[in-house]
């Protein structure tokens, strides 16, 4: 990348600017989080959708071939009023279109990739970085920078009469939901 066309983003870890290098010569994969539809959306969600389309458009400009993902997150479905979820997401990409963003090159609900979730986490505990906590919860041990020790959850078990989904170490949700 030339000095003028320069990215420059913060690590979350470290909290300190770095050059932005694909991992691959140009290409480069931006994966969005969508937002949880059951309580409905405000502008900051909206925000972060906006800054990750930027991101893409930016890149795009400067020849990297740019895949951009948005799960679309969908697990409160039986315990909403039918179509709520599926109304939310509708409200959701209107609402992006309205801002004039470009939509994601792909999309998908979470419900659809329950499985590969807890194959990713059993992975991550079969590689000893992750621990499993006394309620049930799965949790990601980061050491940053400044050797910060810090867990952030990837599965949180469920109480009686909440969906959940079984795994091997008990029944619950991706934690991001």
């Amino acid at each position: 990348m030339s000095a003028q066309s320069a990215l420059r983003l913060t690590n979350a870890l470290s909290q300190t600017p770095e050059d932005f290098a694909p991992h691959v010569a140009e290409e480069v994969r931006l994966y969005a989080r969508g937002v949880a539809t059951p309580e409905g959306f405000h502008l900051g969600h909206l925000r972060a959708l906006v800054h990750v389309d930027v991101v893409a458009r930016w890149l795009r400009r400067r020849g990297f071939l740019v895949t951009h993902t948005r799960d679309l997150v969908d697990l409160d479905d039986e315990q909403l009023p039918n179509g709520a979820t599926s109304r939310g997401i509708q409200a959701l990409e209107q609402d992006l279109e309205l801002l004039g963003t470009i939509p994601p090159d792909r999309s998908f609900r979470v419900s659809a990739h329950v499985n590969d979730i807890i194959a990713s986490v059993q992975s991550l505990l079969d590689q000893g970085r992750a621990t499993i906590a006394p309620d049930g919860g799965v949790y990601l041990a980061v050491d940053d920078e400044q050797e910060t020790k810090r867990e952030l959850p990837l599965w949180t078990a469920t109480r009686e009469g909440e969906r959940g989904w079984g795994a091997p170490w008990g029944t619950g949700r991706p934690a991001w939901t």
